[in-house]
Protein backbone atom coordinates (compact mmCIF):
# COMPACT_ATOMS: atom_id res chain seq x y z
CA UNK A 1 0.00 0.00 0.00
CA UNK A 2 1.20 2.88 -1.07
CA UNK A 3 1.06 6.38 0.85
CA UNK A 4 0.80 10.02 -0.82
CA UNK A 5 3.75 12.11 0.59
CA UNK A 6 3.51 15.71 0.07
CA UNK A 7 5.30 17.39 -2.84
CA UNK A 8 7.71 18.92 -0.26
CA UNK A 9 9.08 15.71 1.11
CA UNK A 10 10.01 14.83 -2.54
CA UNK A 11 11.73 18.16 -3.07
CA UNK A 12 14.06 17.61 -0.03
CA UNK A 13 15.29 13.67 -0.71
CA UNK A 14 16.06 14.38 -4.23
CA UNK A 15 17.94 17.81 -4.21
CA UNK A 16 21.49 17.37 -3.40
CA UNK A 17 22.67 19.42 -0.33
CA UNK A 18 25.99 20.50 -0.12
CA UNK A 19 27.10 23.88 1.88
CA UNK A 20 29.50 26.89 0.33
CA UNK A 21 30.65 29.94 1.89
CA UNK A 22 30.06 31.64 -1.98
CA UNK A 23 26.53 33.06 -0.87
CA UNK A 24 27.90 34.66 2.57
CA UNK A 25 31.16 36.53 0.45
CA UNK A 26 28.97 37.60 -1.35
CA UNK A 27 25.90 39.65 0.45
CA UNK A 28 28.07 39.87 3.72
CA UNK A 29 32.02 39.66 2.87
CA UNK A 30 32.91 36.65 5.29
CA UNK A 31 36.22 36.28 4.67
CA UNK A 32 36.96 32.31 5.82
CA UNK A 33 40.03 33.06 9.02
CA UNK A 34 42.00 29.40 7.54
CA UNK A 35 41.67 27.92 4.02
CA UNK A 36 39.87 24.18 3.39
CA UNK A 37 43.42 22.48 3.55
CA UNK A 38 44.97 24.51 6.57
CA UNK A 39 41.16 23.51 8.35
CA UNK A 40 41.63 20.02 7.84
CA UNK A 41 45.04 19.89 8.73
CA UNK A 42 44.14 21.53 11.75
CA UNK A 43 41.57 19.06 12.42
CA UNK A 44 43.22 16.27 11.90
CA UNK A 45 46.14 17.09 14.18
CA UNK A 46 43.73 18.05 16.84
CA UNK A 47 41.79 14.24 16.62
CA UNK A 48 45.66 12.76 16.86
CA UNK A 49 46.62 14.61 19.73
CA UNK A 50 43.48 14.03 21.33
CA UNK A 51 43.86 10.04 20.25
CA UNK A 52 47.02 10.53 22.17
CA UNK A 53 45.88 11.89 25.18
CA UNK A 54 43.83 8.97 26.19
CA UNK A 55 44.29 5.90 27.43
CA UNK A 56 43.96 3.14 24.87
CA UNK A 57 42.34 0.08 25.67
CA UNK A 58 42.23 -3.83 24.64
CA UNK A 59 38.81 -5.16 23.58
CA UNK A 60 36.10 -6.29 26.35
CA UNK A 61 37.26 -10.09 25.57
CA UNK A 62 40.71 -9.48 26.19
CA UNK A 63 39.30 -7.85 29.59
CA UNK A 64 37.14 -11.47 30.14
CA UNK A 65 39.38 -13.28 29.00
CA UNK A 66 42.59 -12.19 31.29
CA UNK A 67 40.48 -11.46 34.41
CA UNK A 68 38.09 -14.13 34.55
CA UNK A 69 41.12 -16.77 33.26
CA UNK A 70 43.56 -15.88 36.39
CA UNK A 71 40.99 -15.48 38.85
CA UNK A 72 39.38 -18.93 37.83
CA UNK A 73 43.26 -20.62 38.01
CA UNK A 74 43.84 -19.08 41.55
CA UNK A 75 40.54 -20.45 42.27
CA UNK A 76 41.33 -23.91 40.89
CA UNK A 77 44.97 -23.79 42.45
CA UNK A 78 44.63 -22.67 46.13
CA UNK A 79 41.10 -22.37 47.00
CA UNK A 80 39.08 -25.59 49.13
CA UNK A 81 36.87 -27.78 46.93
CA UNK A 82 33.49 -25.73 47.68
CA UNK A 83 30.67 -24.72 44.70
CA UNK A 84 32.11 -23.97 41.56
CA UNK A 85 35.43 -24.50 42.53
CA UNK A 86 35.16 -28.21 41.97
CA UNK A 87 34.73 -27.40 38.29
CA UNK A 88 37.53 -25.03 37.94
CA UNK A 89 39.62 -27.39 39.81
CA UNK A 90 38.76 -30.46 37.74
CA UNK A 91 39.35 -28.20 34.36
CA UNK A 92 42.65 -27.02 35.60
CA UNK A 93 43.87 -30.86 36.50
CA UNK A 94 42.52 -31.96 33.78
CA UNK A 95 44.45 -29.17 31.46
CA UNK A 96 47.49 -29.46 33.97
CA UNK A 97 47.22 -33.01 35.06
CA UNK A 98 48.64 -31.76 38.73
CA UNK A 99 48.33 -29.41 41.30
CA UNK A 100 51.41 -28.80 41.36
CA UNK A 101 51.87 -27.74 37.78
CA UNK A 102 48.47 -25.40 37.97
CA UNK A 103 50.02 -23.57 41.15
CA UNK A 104 53.22 -23.17 39.00
CA UNK A 105 51.27 -21.83 36.06
CA UNK A 106 49.67 -19.47 38.20
CA UNK A 107 52.69 -18.18 39.85
CA UNK A 108 54.78 -17.88 36.42
CA UNK A 109 51.66 -16.16 34.85
CA UNK A 110 51.08 -13.51 37.97
CA UNK A 111 55.23 -13.23 37.74
CA UNK A 112 54.54 -12.08 34.27
CA UNK A 113 51.85 -9.85 34.47
CA UNK A 114 53.43 -7.94 37.81
CA UNK A 115 57.15 -7.89 35.36
CA UNK A 116 55.34 -6.41 32.14
CA UNK A 117 53.34 -3.93 34.26
CA UNK A 118 56.89 -2.46 35.46
CA UNK A 119 57.84 -2.44 32.15
CA UNK A 120 55.00 -0.42 30.64
CA UNK A 121 55.31 1.57 34.02
CA UNK A 122 58.97 3.08 32.36
CA UNK A 123 57.85 2.92 28.78
CA UNK A 124 54.80 4.83 29.42
CA UNK A 125 57.07 7.57 31.72
CA UNK A 126 58.73 8.33 28.45
CA UNK A 127 56.01 7.52 25.94
CA UNK A 128 52.45 8.85 27.77
CA UNK A 129 53.24 10.25 31.22
CA UNK A 130 50.01 11.85 32.35
CA UNK A 131 48.82 8.13 31.76
CA UNK A 132 51.61 6.25 33.24
CA UNK A 133 49.89 4.68 36.30
CA UNK A 134 46.50 3.84 34.09
CA UNK A 135 49.60 2.13 31.87
CA UNK A 136 50.64 -0.02 34.55
CA UNK A 137 47.12 -0.89 36.28
CA UNK A 138 46.08 -2.02 32.59
CA UNK A 139 48.67 -3.59 31.80
CA UNK A 140 48.95 -5.49 35.04
CA UNK A 141 45.50 -6.81 35.01
CA UNK A 142 45.70 -7.84 30.75
CA UNK A 143 49.63 -8.35 30.60
CA UNK A 144 50.83 -8.91 27.10
CA UNK A 145 47.05 -7.61 25.61
CA UNK A 146 47.95 -4.15 27.00
CA UNK A 147 51.89 -3.68 26.43
CA UNK A 148 51.22 -4.33 23.01
CA UNK A 149 48.97 -1.11 22.67
CA UNK A 150 51.77 1.06 24.57
CA UNK A 151 54.71 -0.62 22.47
CA UNK A 152 52.85 0.55 19.43
CA UNK A 153 52.30 4.09 20.19
CA UNK A 154 56.08 3.93 21.49
CA UNK A 155 56.69 3.58 17.89
CA UNK A 156 55.01 5.69 16.33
Amino acid sequence: MYYLLPCLFFRQVGVTHYFSYLKAREEIGYVPMVTSREGMALTISYWQQRKRATLDGPTIYAWLFCVIGMISLFCGAFLPDKGIVILLRAICLFVFRSMWVTRLVFLLATTAHIAEAIYAWYLAQRVDPANARGWFWQTFALGMFSLRLLLKRART
